[in-house]
């Protein structure tokens, strides 16, 4: 009886043993879930300094899109922008303005520089993509001081409304292009600078003044199509019903110099949004060259 009592604790024991044994591995596949979803929800935000100059931006904006009060009032000196609407002028359009640049400079991150393939990570470059254009609709239509809704409810409404699918492409081409333009000149000069050519800083300097006057006529169109029926003539508003239709509605009516509407306070725009990028590869190299400031690590 002393046995067999003796070999049930035995087993008793290594059942409890077994148990425990599950129980830590559950909490350890607990601990390592949390302790993913913690890495997962680590983010970087980009050096994107477009943010503290917004209201160059809108000031960039009105003078841009060919409106009323642009062509009157903004494209004379800035401070009629103050006169027009108070210091709200300078500020329009900042909600939808905060979503994109979230979207735009928020990453998802594992380590430095080391991004997280993750669901998560996933479900938001998927909602970057789709709302990239409708947000870029509404903060062009609440920058604009003709656009008679003033509120982010309400311009959202009214996109829904009224552009319905079209939202989701209207002037997306030219914006696009754009883009394309700035980018390819930022990568070139890295590319330039990693292959340690003697003039890449100079050349590279170059390659991004260039990219920026092809990219504003490509900004200026697909910004005038996305304020749509918001213009203020019918004419204009079959004109910029598409880029092509833009295209040459802007050429022959109002020339080419019409496509650089806006373009000094845009260049500021352009610059901020790779700042960090220029500083690196342009604007330290030529300090150190010709001026002889060696950068601090």
């Amino acid at each position: 009886m002393d046995k067999k009592h003796i070999e049930s604790e035995k087993k008793e024991q290594q059942v409890m043993g077994d148990d425990l044994t599950q129980k830590d591995g559950a909490n350890q596949k607990s601990d390592e879930v949390t302790e993913e979803v913690k890495v997962v929800a680590q983010i970087q935000i980009n050096n994107d300094y477009s943010l503290p100059i917004y209201p160059i931006h809108v000031l960039s904006t009105n003078r841009i899109l060919d409106t009323i009060i642009s062509r009157n009032e903004v494209n004379k000196p800035a401070s009629n922008m103050y006169k027009l609407r108070g210091i709200g002028a300078y500020f329009a359009g900042f909600v939808p303005y905060s979503i994109n640049f979230f979207f735009n400079n928020v990453e998802f991150q594992y380590k430095a520089d080391e991004e997280v393939n993750h669901p998560l990570a996933n479900y938001y470059l998927i909602s970057t993509i789709a709302l990239w254009n409708p947000i870029n609709i509404m903060i062009v239509r609440m920058q604009c001081l003709d656009y008679p809704i003033r509120k982010f409810r309400g311009a959202l409404w009214d996109m829904i409304k009224h552009d319905k699918h079209r939202m989701l492409y209207s002037g997306i081409a030219p914006i696009f292009a754009g883009q394309a333009y700035l980018y390819c000149a930022i990568i070139a000069a890295e590319s330039m600078t990693s292959f340690g050519y003697k003039y890449a800083p100079e050349v590279s300097l170059g390659l991004f003044l260039t990219s920026c006057l092809f990219a504003h006529p490509l900004f200026l169109i697909g910004m005038r199509v996305q304020y749509g029926r918001f213009h203020a003539t019918q004419i204009q508003r079959e004109a910029y019903k598409n880029w092509f239709n833009a295209l040459v509605y802007i050429k022959n009516q109002q020339g080419s110099r019409a496509f650089y509407k806006g373009f000094a306070p845009a260049m500021f725009i352009y610059t901020a949004m790779h700042y960090e990028s220029l500083r690196s590869f342009i604007l330290d190299p030529l300090k150190q060259k010709y001026l002889g400031w060696a950068q601090k690590q």
